[in-house]
C-alpha cells in the first residue's frame, strides 16, 4: 500500500512539474505526446485518492458519514482515473496548462521543435 502511494505521488509530482512548464522539451520533441505527462499526473492523483479510500475502509462501517465519505473519495478516484486514461492521448482545453494551450493554438510551431532537434534526425538523442 505504501509503495502504491509513493508511486502515485511520483506520478503526480511529475505531472505537476510538466504542467508548470519544467519539461516542455517532452512536448516539442515528440518523445511523448504533448498530453501524456499530464495523464500521468491525473493517474497519480487518482492513485492517491485510491490510497485514501483504502485507508478509510476500516472506519467506513462505523457510521453513514464515513460510508458517504468513502463513496465520495471513490467517485473522485474514478473520475481522476478516467481523466488519466483519456489524458494520455488528449486533454480538454480547460485542463491544459497555459503554455501548452498557447503552443497547440499556434499550430505546434516547428521552429520551437527544431531548436530541440539540433541534428535534424527526429527524436533520436
Amino acid at each position: 500500500m505504501i509503495v502504491g502511494a509513493v508511486c502515485s505521488l511520483a506520478m503526480l509530482v511529475s505531472g505537476a512539474l510538466y504542467a508548470a512548464g519544467f519539461f516542455k522539451v517532452l512536448a516539442v520533441t515528440g518523445v511523448f505526446g504533448p498530453y501524456t505527462p499530464l495523464g500521468a499526473g491525473w493517474f497519480g492523483l487518482g492513485g492517491l485518492f485510491g490510497w485514501l479510500a483504502l485507508s478509510l475502509t476500516p472506519v467506513a462501517g462505523t457510521g453513514p458519514l464515513w460510508a458517504g465519505g468513502l463513496v465520495a473519495v471513490l467517485a473522485v478516484t474514478s473520475l481522476c482515473g478516467v481523466v488519466g486514461v483519456v489524458g494520455v492521448v488528449w486533454v480538454p482545453r480547460f485542463l491544459r496548462p497555459a503554455w501548452l494551450r498557447t503552443w497547440v493554438d499556434a499550430g505546434r510551431p516547428d521552429a520551437v521543435a527544431a531548436r530541440w532537434r539540433p541534428l535534424g534526425r527526429g527524436t533520436r538523442w
